[in-house]
């Protein structure tokens, strides 16, 4: 049950920073 929180959680965190990442940076965006 933990784990399975940790992991939608740290996709969600994934997702805000890629999305922060090509925002900064179209170019560098993967």
């Amino acid at each position: 049950m933990g784990m399975r929180s940790d992991v939608l959680w740290w996709r969600r965190r994934h997702v805000d920073l890629r999305r922060q990442a090509s925002a900064l940076c179209p170019v560098r965006a993967f």
